[in-house]
């Protein structure tokens, strides 16, 4: 019986390489080389801050709190409103499922506003992208005046670092939310609806 006494079995103690996964895990890309432990650690850090990660098929986005809601400093009495622009059915269709792909993601909803920008269908590497003209919005908006740091001061900050992180948001632009003054400056207008982000 000596063999089945040495055969894996349950009761022997897990490797270090061992993954401790729970229900509603991702599948986060943790390096490797990393020990256990501080992969624990970094389990245990995402898994704190799950609902700031999209699902695997991004069902769901992540959402900053309200304090974070931006504004766009813009008197909505000067913006025209504009009429849909003309598009063939092809781009008829992929306007129709870009606007219930984002409805569906609570990045819009119906709108009300006085202004109305148009959409457009442009092809960006090779492929059809939903864009909506809000050149009438900006020509009407205050600019932020802000210094962009400079390439190495960033990395005289970052030179002594250890660990490296990449965190990349699916759709970053559409987790931070939109005050509602904000949100009527958004409202776009198609053949099909008129709409507003919410974020």
């Amino acid at each position: 019986l000596e063999h089945e006494f040495w055969e894996p079995g349950p009761l022997l103690p897990q490797s270090e390489d061992a993954e401790d996964k729970q229900p509603g895990d991702l599948e986060w890309d943790i390096n490797p080389k990393l020990t256990h432990y501080q992969k624990r650690l970094w389990t245990k850090m995402l898994r704190k801050y799950i609902k700031s990660f999209a699902s695997p098929k991004g069902q769901n986005l992540g959402e900053l709190p309200p304090k974070f809601d931006l504004d766009i400093d813009a008197d909505i009495s000067l913006v025209r409103p504009a009429q849909p622009y003309r598009a063939s059915p092809k781009k008829c269709g992929l306007i129709r499922d870009a606007v219930k792909k984002l409805s569906d993601l609570n990045v819009i909803q119906p709108s009300s506003s006085p202004v109305a920008s148009p959409v457009v269908v442009v092809i960006q590497k090779g492929k059809p992208r939903f864009c909506v003209d809000l050149r009438e919005v900006n020509s009407k908006t205050t600019p932020d005046r802000y210094a962009l740091p400079r390439q190495d001061t960033i990395f005289r900050s970052i030179g002594h670092a250890k660990y490296f992180s990449t965190l990349d948001c699916n759709k970053g632009y559409h987790q931070f939310g939109l005050t509602p003054c904000a949100r009527l400056l958004t409202a776009f207008i198609t053949e099909d609806g008129f709409w507003e982000y919410v974020r």
